[in-house]
Formats: C-alpha cells, structure tokens, sequence
C-alpha cells in the first residue's frame, strides 16, 4: 500500500510541474526542443516555407534560421562556429577529410537540386551555347560577366565546372540580383550569372516580374543525346539535361537526435518534397502518381 501511494505522489508531481516544463528540457527529440541552423541566402523562400510547414506540425519544436551568403556559412562552419548548414552543394573529399583529422563526422542529406542561370540583355539575340562554349567565355577576356554576390559560392561552382582553369579577370561580382541587370543595361553583351533557386517559383510575383526583364541563356546538354539540343535551367531540364545544376544539401556536423535531424527528415520525405516541387526546384525524392481510367471504354491503337 505504501508502494502505491509513493507511485501515485510521484504521478501527482509530475502532473503538476508539467506545465512548468521547458522546451529546453528536450534537447535529444527530432519533434521537440530549440536548434538554430544557417542556410544560403538564395534558398531563403523554399526553406522558410519548409521551416513554417514543420512548425506547424510539431507545435514542440523550435528552429531558429539565420540566412547569409554561402560562403560566409562555409567559414562558419568550418570554424567550429555553427552546427547546421544548408547550401547549394555537399562536402567534397578534401573538406571532409580536414573534419575527419579532426575528428568530426559531418552527415550530408542531399535534398533537391537547383541549376545556375545565365541571363543578358533582354534584348540580347545570341541565346545558345554549347557547355563547352559557356566554360571557354568564362575564363577567356574577351567575354565579361556579372556574378552574383561574391560570396554566393556561384565562383566555386563555376571554378569546379572550369576544372582546373581560372575564372578571367572580366568576371565582376555585384551584390545583388538587381544590381545584375542594372549591369546589363549598361553592357548589352555581357552575361550576368545568377541562383536559380531564388527566382524558380512561378507564383512569386517578383520573381516573375525579375526575370521579365532579362533574356535567360539556353545551354546545351554534356551527355550524347542532349548535345544537340539546348535547355535553359527550369525545374523540368535539372534531371539531366541542364549541365549547370547542383545538389542542395543539409549538413549536420553533429550525429545527436535533435530537431535539426526532425527536420532534415521532415524536408527529405513526402511533404517536404512537395514543398520543394511547387518552389520550382527538383526534389530527389518523387513520389509515384497513379492515374486510373474509368468509363472510358476500350483504347483504340492507331497505326501510322
């Protein structure tokens, strides 16, 4: 009896500092606690929709996103500063073996991919190029671009498509989307390079109305059977065709169950997806669509 009612004090306390209890009191749960993580600037539109939807279906979670250039969160990271980042492609070799000198063990959830869009003048006639065309402009004088935002990682992305070779001297940053095509206006025949991610929703107005002043470049694909053929970097040509497309990734530098994991999931599986779809970006993920026919009698084959 004695034992009875100890375990029925104990139930009774617990009842009543339940309110008391803290979301920090949680700190191992993918659904319930506070984190804080970094993610490029250009993903800013798809992620705090992403962000919102989690939140909304785990009221016990907390997650707090600063949003900065992509390099700035790279030098973070690596610094020891930061435990979550979110950007536009994984760790490569290198990097990861500096970590693992150090003993960390950077866990890597590829997520979607997005593409790097060429764009010019709106008026501009010369619209197609082959990849090797576009890589042979960029490190050669003769041709001048306008790369958004130095620290975007738009450069490292084009050195490592250069392959050893170095971006010319005619390729300027700006800092902003903006500033782009205020440089284009200027100069009829450069080429701005720009994140696609940031401008890829068909719904967001100003996106919309950006890309309406500007021509986007087509380019054409590295594998045998897209090479005589030219794509711009839309969500329907990044699986494959489109050749200037990157990984976007979640990397965790801590393997502890906390909400950044919950949400690293929330964003890989069905609904995140979705999400990242309707922002005009291409989920690794897709899930199977099935469509039945019914009432419509026997299907007739017609033969040329």
């Amino acid at each position: 009896m004695k034992a009875f009612y100890g375990i029925l004090i104990l139930l009774i306390g617990l009842a009543s500092c339940k309110q008391e209890t803290s979301i920090k009191d949680f700190k191992n749960s993918p659904v319930v606690g506070e984190a804080e993580i970094w993610c490029d600037e250009s993903l800013r539109n798809v992620i705090e929709e992403e962000v919102d939807i989690f939140l909304r279906a785990y009221a016990n979670a907390r997650l707090t996103v600063h949003y900065a250039p992509e390099m700035v969160i790279k030098r973070k990271f690596y610094a020891d500063s930061i435990d979550v980042m979110i950007i536009s492609h994984g760790l490569d070799s290198i990097e990861l073996a500096g970590f693992h000198q150090r003993e960390v063990w950077p866990r890597q959830y590829v997520f979607g991919k997005s593409s790097i869009a060429f764009i010019g003048h709106k008026d501009r006639t010369a619209l197609k190029f082959t990849y090797d065309q576009m890589l042979d402009m960029l490190s050669s004088p003769n041709y001048t671009f306008a790369i958004e935002n130095k620290n975007s990682g738009l450069a490292y992305e084009l050195t490592n498509h250069l392959k050893g070779k170095s971006l010319s001297d005619q390729v300027y940053a700006l800092e902003s989307k903006e500033a782009i095509i205020a440089w284009l206006d200027q100069n009829p025949d450069g080429i701005g390079v720009i994140d696609w991610s940031n401008v890829a929703d068909d719904d967001d107005s100003a996106a919309v109305e950006l890309l309406n002043q500007v021509s986007i470049l087509q380019i054409a694909g590295v594998i045998p059977e897209t090479r005589d053929h030219f794509y711009g970097p839309e969500q329907m040509n990044m699986n494959g065709y489109y050749p200037f497309t990157r990984d976007l990734y979640i990397i965790r530098r801590v393997g502890i169950t906390n909400v950044t994991l919950g949400f690293a999931s929330f964003v890989c599986e069905d609904r995140g997806q979705k999400i990242l779809l309707k922002a005009g970006l291409l989920p690794e993920y897709q899930s199977e669509r099935w469509i039945e026919f019914k009432g419509l009698g026997d299907f007739k084959v017609i033969e040329d």
